[in-house]
């Protein structure tokens, strides 16, 4: 005959049904559980996503209380761009030191085109450390020289190209832009900048500083990380389309991760429905992606005189 101790042992043990049960409960809590945790970890990536672009618009107004214009969208073509510019006025001055704003984008340092600015990262794409994987060189024949990344693009307006320049070649961040981060009036005796400064005071912004888009995400699709035809480095000034979007007819937002069409060119970002935007005021909003183009164009046009309701 067993022992007592060892019969009252057994009949504490758990069966192998209840154990099943028991895990299938746990399962099914956990995967209760799970959406509303995803859910949660979305709502603080769009928070810090919206603070990102608060901090950059602020940045931006910090250069306008100095120099008496927004950051132009590059100093001139391969030079450093609004990214650069507005490092001092978002507690970088250290990286801006690293920088000589005189000498092209491919004559910097490596410390100075490799900069990480965690502001400058949506948290719902990716973070610092990575750099640009291809595309970023002044010629066909020339090496790949890397920089930093960024999620966020300066608005140049509604225009895809050059007044005159043939169809379809985009050089939308220039002087005729009718956006408010457009190129500046550089001065190059020689072929060496000498001084430079924005195209756009707020008093230009005629439509409303409440009104107008600043900047905000920039799609870029997953294939497309780091290729410099859309998502090169964000120091970069020879390529408009790393640091710079359009948004209105033909240029709708997305948040589609495979969507390439015109992709170079629209705004979009990660959230799910809404791209996140900061406006010329310093605030910012969520704009849904199915926000029609009309009203998209008018939000990128400084001096339009649109009538534009946002909801």
């Amino acid at each position: 005959m067993r022992p007592a101790s060892y019969r009252s042992l057994r009949e504490r043990g758990f069966t192998l049904i209840e154990l099943l049960v028991v895990i299938a409960i746990i399962a099914i809590l956990i995967g209760l559980l799970l959406p509303a945790v995803q859910k949660v970890r979305e709502a603080a990536a769009r928070m810090q996503c919206s603070n990102n672009l608060k901090q950059l618009g602020l940045g931006c107004q910090g250069y306008h209380d100095t120099n008496n214009c927004l950051p132009p969208a590059r100093i001139h073509d391969l030079y450093a761009n609004w990214a650069t510019l507005i490092l001092p006025h978002v507690e970088q001055q250290n990286g801006y030191n690293l920088w000589n704003i005189a000498a092209r984008y491919y004559d910097q340092t490596p410390a100075a085109r490799e900069v990480q600015v965690k502001t400058f990262f949506c948290p719902s794409r990716r973070g610092p450390g990575q750099l640009s994987t291809s595309g970023d060189r002044v010629s066909a024949a020339s090496a790949h020289v890397p920089g930093a990344l960024g999620d966020y693009a300066g608005c140049s307006g509604n225009l895809n190209q050059y007044p005159g320049m043939t169809p379809n070649v985009p050089w939308f961040d220039g002087p005729h832009g009718n956006g408010v981060i457009i190129a500046s009036s550089a001065t190059m005796p020689g072929g060496s900048i000498q001084s430079f400064k924005g195209l756009v005071p707020l008093t230009a912004v005629t439509d409303g500083t409440s009104n107008t888009l600043l900047m905000g995400e920039k799609h870029v699709p997953l294939a497309s990380f780091g290729v410099a035809n859309g998502d090169g480095s964000i120091f970069n000034g020879d390529h408009e389309w790393n640091y710079c979007r359009i948004a209105g007819a033909g240029y709708a937002l997305t948040t589609n991760p495979t969507d390439t069409a015109s992709w170079n060119l629209r705004f979009g970002g990660s959230h799910g429905g809404v791209v996140m935007v900061a406006m010329c005021d310093g605030s910012v909003r969520g704009l849904a992606v199915g926000t029609d183009t009309t009203t998209l164009g008018g939000l990128a046009s400084r001096a339009g005189g649109e009538v534009v309701n946002v909801p």
